[in-house]
């Protein structure tokens, strides 16, 4: 069971709604979903459970990440919390004196390609082209993890915050190179660059920097 708590717009009393568990590891492992009704009312509110255990904090967050819940949302039976776990994670950090904001590379990726990260554009400035990220390169591992496809490399750097570096596995022509980036807050990067012509995967690339 799950019970979501908070206060109601007007009055005193608490907001108490009930329902279950519906899934654990939401939201690329970042949330806890409930069919309890949630809304404005319980908010920032804890989830617990039966033995008031806080299990997470209800959040407006919609079925996709980073979006946040409409108002066609509310009591809607599908609603989320973040993660106790994730919510330690955040006040430690915090306790050290540290702001969090969402770390950014820098790149446009290729969505259309199932199978692969491909990148069609690095923003300038941008951590991928301080390190001299092209387009066409393909993002194959983030922190010694594969990376397979674009939901791989999202939920790889959802949660890690602006100003920690990040470990990239990356292929160009055929051959494979390791770089390391610092993931930037989304007012340090500058615009991605009109391309002089259409990105043309066939065409060779130069070779891959080189760290020595």
């Amino acid at each position: 069971w799950a019970i979501a708590l908070g206060f109601a717009l007007e009055g005193d009393a608490p907001s108490v709604t009930v329902g279950i568990i519906s899934a654990m590891n939401r939201m690329l492992g970042n949330a806890v979903q409930t069919d309890a009704k949630l809304s404005p009312a319980n908010y920032g509110g804890p989830l617990c459970d039966v033995h008031g255990r806080v299990l997470g904090i209800c959040v407006p967050m919609a079925q996709r990440p980073g979006e946040l819940a409409g108002v066609e949302m509310y009591d809607s039976g599908v609603g989320f919390a973040v993660p106790k776990r994730r919510l330690d994670e955040i006040v430690d950090v915090l306790k050290t004196g540290r702001s969090l904001y969402r770390g950014w590379l820098g790149i446009a990726i290729d969505r259309l390609t199932a199978d692969a990260v491909v990148i069609v554009n690095v923003a300038d400035p941008s951590p991928m082209r301080a390190v001299g990220v092209l387009p066409g390169d393909t993002i194959v591992g983030v922190n010694g993890k594969p990376i397979r496809h674009y939901g791989d490399l999202v939920k790889s750097l959802y949660m890690i915050p602006a100003g920690e570096r990040v470990d990239l596995r990356l292929e160009r022509d055929g051959g494979e190179f390791e770089t390391s980036v610092t993931l930037a807050r989304s007012t340090e990067l500058g615009p991605l660059p009109d391309l002089e012509e259409p990105f043309d995967p066939s065409e060779p690339l130069p070779p891959p920097p080189n760290d020595e």
